[in-house]
């Protein structure tokens, strides 16, 4: 829906931009790299991509909001906003259901959706491998870093402003399919 050349589409697949398993060899033979550097190859790589497309699905109880990689990822991203892009997708049934649940009059579910994407805790998210978690909450707890409630409030300011975009696409969508309908 973004008319996107695929020729010049690029996806981000972490185990291709940071080779995790030449992280897990090089931990294994005792090769660790410091996780600041680690930190800013990261940085690096998200910023170099360019656009990060975030999928929230399903959009009652996002699965990327449960992953400390992601949200790192997507706070990264909107970090460096003029460098980056952040778009929030969604699966078209997950779409639907929002957009029928947002404008059901009946539908309590609005409130669910500012419950889910306003309760964003980087301390509560997982990771496969733990020291990945426990390097990522230093670096966020670190001096320098965010904080907890510094980073979960950057990426829920991000996610209500993709809730007002969705709210007004819905809106549209709903006018045009009244407007368009035969009389």
């Amino acid at each position: 829906s973004n008319s996107l050349d695929p020729r010049r589409t690029y996806i981000w697949i972490c185990c291709l931009c940071v080779n995790q398993h030449r992280v897990f060899e090089q931990k294994k033979s005792g090769m660790l790299v410091p996780s600041d550097v680690f930190f800013n190859e990261f940085q690096s790589r998200v910023i170099g991509i360019g656009h990060v497309l975030a999928m929230m699905a399903p959009w009652k109880e996002p699965k990327y909001l449960t992953r400390i990689w992601c949200i790192f990822e997507i706070y990264t991203a909107h970090q460096y906003k003029d460098r980056c892009r952040v778009t929030i997708v969604m699966p078209p049934n997950q779409k639907k259901e929002l957009e029928h649940d947002l404008l059901n009059e009946k539908s309590h579910r609005f409130d669910t959706l500012y419950e889910t994407l306003g309760k964003t805790k980087i301390e509560d998210a997982k990771a496969t491998v733990e020291d990945d978690r426990i390097a990522i909450l230093e670096m966020v707890r670190a001096k320098d870093g965010p904080g907890y409630r510094g980073l979960n409030n950057q990426v829920n300011e991000l996610l209500r402003g993709w809730v007002l975009y969705s709210i007004r696409e819905a809106v549209t969508n709903r006018k045009h399919t009244v407007q368009d309908a035969p009389s």
